[in-house]
């Protein structure tokens, strides 16, 4: 099975089976998003790889952000626990 890529993606391509996070580099929280949220917002059409800009945290107001894409097959080791966090 052939996943979606971040550099290339559009919403349309992933849902919540994928993980994707946002870090903040200033107050060093971290969130997982749901990519099935930010599709109903953003569009279908909307490359993944262009959310990150848009990004500000919700604590301290930085744009400062680091962003995590991996796809279902990733999921491995300690990163499964990624997948086990509810979107927000």
């Amino acid at each position: 099975m052939d996943y979606a890529r971040y550099e290339t993606a559009k919403l349309a391509q992933v849902d919540d089976h994928y993980y994707f996070g946002a870090d903040c580099q200033s107050c060093l929280r971290s969130r997982r998003l749901s990519l099935t949220r930010l599709r109903a917002t953003l569009g279908d059409d909307f490359p993944v790889k262009d959310i990150r800009p848009r990004l500000k945290c919700t604590t301290c107001g930085s744009r400062r952000m680091t962003i995590t894409f991996l796809a279902p097959n990733q999921a491995v080791g300690n990163l499964a626990q990624l997948f086990q966090e509810t979107p927000v």
